[in-house]
């Protein structure tokens, strides 16, 4: 075997993690806080400048300029109130104000290098009369072993024994002592902060995707009495102790209803063309169940007796305008059942085979329009009663075809023809 055979393989294998340290994410927000105070200037001149154009604008008033000019207000408002933020230094105080006691204890843990060098006054103090010590300055030592630290080998993870442990009887004089143990504890807990503990309390309140992954994993709360996992009763939404019972109530976001509230689920169903189209056909053909109300006819009839006109005298467009003087404009696709259910006469009808060619011409006017024809400024199909007026006609049906009524605007209609004129001319057409 050859020199080349051989794989160079390394004795350890360096995984680098994203996570940042305080240093590196208070370094970064202190060089924002720079350039925001470096660019006030920029800031200033960019602001007179949009004075100046609104003044000219506001001078020579024309219709298209109001839109500018609202824009240009908004600009100048947002402009201003960021410029008073940085000279009043706003969301530095709010920084410094959020992270300074955390900033404090975690630099007091790596060698006291806030602020400078700390003399022999007390820790709570800052001295902010030299401009050299309000600034931080951390050490190349520091920084290499920020670096060093991110460079770390993964952990297998370690599956432990769950040892169990019978604990005796407590009466109520046990869980009083038990209470000023407890509060001991977590004064020697408060004590005992490493820089872990401090890392994740400052990424929690600075970083939002840190503390979005720490809330959706740090879920289960433990017990301080029993020293034991807590358990989350979803439909009561609290999380409570097995042992003692201690519970707290928390919010638990759903989007599936619970059993307890009243909510109805309307069946989703799905937008098909085709599906219109059968419908505006049946209300044609006075297909399906239709439940019109008595008072519907009754109104129709005084209407009648108003105009002095015979029953046999009615027709579909009288109809219609009764219908709109009363308001009742939800009762438009029924004109057809209700002119019928008046005069006594039959609604029209077509054969089986009619009403399948009917359905195929319109799929496939819809393929091609969707494929070769359909304008760019438009997102629908054609209208229906338009189509069905066309294909009626294309069936020899024209006696049924007027029924279905066209567009009153001449542009419309004049760009529905021609959208129609160019299907029916398509090579692929066969009807």
């Amino acid at each position: 075997m050859s020199i080349a055979d051989y794989k160079y393989k390394p004795d350890k294998h360096i995984f680098i993690q994203n996570t940042r340290t305080i240093d590196e994410t208070h370094r970064e927000y202190i060089d924002k806080f720079k350039k925001e105070n470096e660019n006030l200037i920029v800031k200033k001149t960019q602001l007179n400048n949009m004075k100046d154009k609104l003044n000219e604008l506001t001078q020579n008033v024309v219709f298209n300029n109001f839109s500018k000019i609202n824009e240009l207000k908004k600009n100048i408002n947002n402009l201003e109130n960021d410029i008073k933020n940085t000279e009043n230094h706003i969301s530095e105080v709010n920084y410094y104000g959020k992270i300074g006691e955390v900033l404090f204890q975690y630099y007091d843990i790596t060698n006291g290098m806030l602020y400078g060098k700390f003399t022999d006054e007390p820790k709570n103090i800052i001295n902010i009369s030299n401009e050299e010590t309000s600034k931080i300055k951390i050490s190349n030592e520091l920084l290499e072993l920020t670096n060093l630290n991110k460079k770390k080998k993964d952990k297998k993870p370690v599956k432990k024994r769950t040892t169990f442990t019978e604990e005796p009887e407590k009466n109520i004089l046990s869980y009083v002592k038990d209470i000023s143990i407890i509060e001991e504890e977590d004064k020697i807990k408060k004590d005992n902060i490493c820089k872990a503990t401090l890392q994740n309390e400052y990424l929690m309140m600075v970083d939002k995707d840190y503390a979005c992954t720490k809330v959706k994993t740090n879920v289960i709360k433990k017990c301080k009495k029993c020293n034991i996992d807590k358990i989350i009763i979803y439909n009561d939404s609290i999380i409570t102790c097995s042992k003692c019972g201690e519970s707290d109530v928390i919010f638990i976001e759903s989007d599936v209803p619970t059993n307890r509230e009243n909510f109805t689920e309307k069946p989703k169903y799905p937008y098909k063309r085709i599906g219109h189209c059968i419908e505006k056909l049946n209300q044609f053909l006075c297909k399906g169940n239709i439940n019109i109300p008595s008072s519907v006819y009754n109104i129709i009839k005084d209407e009648l007796f108003k105009h002095n006109m015979k029953m046999s005298d009615i027709s579909i467009d009288f109809i219609e305008k009764m219908l709109h003087k009363h308001r009742l404009s939800s009762y438009y696709e029924y004109v057809y059942f209700i002119y019928c259910k008046m005069t006594n006469t039959k609604p029209q009808t077509i054969t089986r085979e009619q009403h399948e060619l009917i359905i195929k011409i319109f799929c496939k006017a819809e393929e091609l329009y969707e494929e070769k024809y359909k304008p760019y400024n438009r997102h629908n199909f054609i209208k229906y009663t338009f189509i069905l007026h066309k294909i009626f006609i294309m069936i020899g049906k024209e006696e049924i075809a007027n029924h279905f009524k066209l567009l009153k605007s001449q542009i419309k209609m004049k760009e529905q023809e021609s959208i129609w004129l160019q299907i029916c001319s398509d090579p692929d057409w066969k009807f």
